[in-house]
């Protein structure tokens, strides 16, 4: 998103420097000769610098103004088309730093979750266990039986160490997603169910989108494709002619 944000400051640069093309430019130039030969016996300066032959000076102003310049105002255009597109991909940056947030953080509710879950099932698992194991001791069940449930618990705890690694790993990715080193948890008090509702509620900055071709990356999408538009048009318009307005003042200084 950073990267994207950089992106938006160059393509704001170089739509200002695409709109310098149409403004009025202003160029000064000043000219010093000076002559080793002598001027001739007897001639005015005026004279004497026509044949080069005395030192003058020349100050030249030029003035232009680009009247009907189709490939200045196509990559105007152009400019404002890339600009669009890249505000719109710092957009789509930010959706997808949401979805990764949200995705995250619905992997270490999930994740906590099924650690309980587990939890509780090896809980049940040890308790049929030492019921079976009383039983045995008592002679109303047989050795197949405690096997079957010393079998059950034994899955049991390694669903609870599978569960733990997978819950370790969410508060990890949920960490890297909010940009901290360290995994982070969820707290006991959040609710999972209301957060859809939440973000869809009026004034939080969230909307629903009226289709998949409102979403940021499509809109962006369209915008460099009439980039490329521009590019041919830009193609086709250096064989159009360009009309302008063009002023030049010249002062010749001479010696007195």
């Amino acid at each position: 998103m950073q990267i994207n944000a950089g992106e938006l400051v160059r393509a704001a640069a170089r739509q200002r420097t695409a709109l310098a093309g149409v403004l009025p430019s202003v160029n000064g130039s000043a000219l010093a000769s000076f002559s080793l030969l002598q001027p001739p016996p007897g001639a005015d300066p005026s004279t004497a610098a026509l044949f080069g032959a005395a030192p003058y000076q020349t100050l030249t102003l030029v003035a232009q103004l680009s009247v009907i310049d189709l490939r200045t105002w196509n990559a105007i255009a152009a400019a404002n088309d890339a600009e669009r597109a890249t505000r719109l991909s710092v957009d789509d940056a930010r959706r997808l730093l949401l979805l990764n947030l949200a995705q995250a953080l619905m992997s270490v509710v999930t994740a906590e979750r099924l650690a309980e879950l587990s939890r509780a099932g090896l809980a049940d698992s040890i308790e049929r266990l030492t019921l079976a194991e009383r039983a045995n001791r008592a002679g109303a069940s047989t050795e197949l039986d405690l096997g079957r449930l010393r079998q059950d618990a034994e899955q049991a705890r390694a669903a609870v160490v599978t569960a733990d690694e997978t819950l370790r790993q969410s508060r990890e990715s949920l960490g890297l997603a909010l940009g901290l080193e360290e995994p982070v948890a969820v707290s006991p008090s959040f609710q999972l169910d209301g957060l859809a509702t939440q973000l869809l509620a009026k004034g939080s900055g969230c909307s629903a989108l009226d289709g998949l071709d409102k979403r940021a990356d499509q809109l962006a999408a369209s915008a460099r494709v009439e980039v490329a538009h521009r590019g041919v048009l830009d193609a086709k318009a250096q064989f159009i002619p360009s009309v302008g307005v063009r002023s030049t003042a010249s002062a010749f200084v001479l010696p007195g």
